[in-house]
């Protein structure tokens, strides 16, 4: 069996539209920026207007240069809300910090939480396991600004998890 005959009918379409990316890994910069048109088009520059976003930035505990991120938050809110660490995919050779605005957004208007999206760096230019490193420093932010951006845990979600 080929590979063809496991693909829904239906979304055989879809697949013929996208564009080949070829060997990602032979031209990185290239495919990102094929990608983030790709996505730039499909989530057609719509904004969710009971949705905030900022763009903040992470000290990184070795100094380096800092970590950007966004913090998507309702824009009305009352009282405390939980926090969703965000993760672009990408297989941390691909994506950005804005190709998943609309689905953070979602994701804030519909479990009311913060959302926080990681712009992590890319291999091949930052070897593994920098973009994981990053993540990791996103994730201990997180926790130890969990009550400054007012979501505590009141959700089943504790002011350290994950941190060891």
């Amino acid at each position: 069996m080929n590979i063809e005959e496991l693909i829904d009918p239906e979304l055989k379409p879809i697949l013929a539209a996208m564009p080949d990316f070829g060997d990602m890994t032979a031209d990185p910069p290239a495919s990102r920026k094929m990608l983030a048109e790709l996505l730039a088009a499909a989530q057609g520059g719509a904004t969710n207007e009971s949705v905030t976003a900022e763009d903040r930035q992470i000290d990184r505990a070795d100094g380096s240069a800092p970590i950007p991120i966004r913090v998507y938050a309702p824009a009305e809110r009352s009282g405390d809300i939980g926090a969703l660490l965000w993760f672009h995919g990408g297989g941390f050779v691909l994506g950005s910090l804005d190709q998943d605005d609309a689905i953070c957004e979602r994701i804030v208007e519909a479990l009311d939480c913060i959302v926080v999206s990681v712009d992590y760096r890319l291999a091949p230019e930052h070897p593994f396991p920098s973009g994981v490193d990053d993540c990791y420093e996103a994730l201990r932010w997180l926790t130890e600004s969990a009550s400054r951006l007012a979501s505590i845990p009141t959700r089943g979600w504790t002011a350290n998890a994950g941190v060891g």
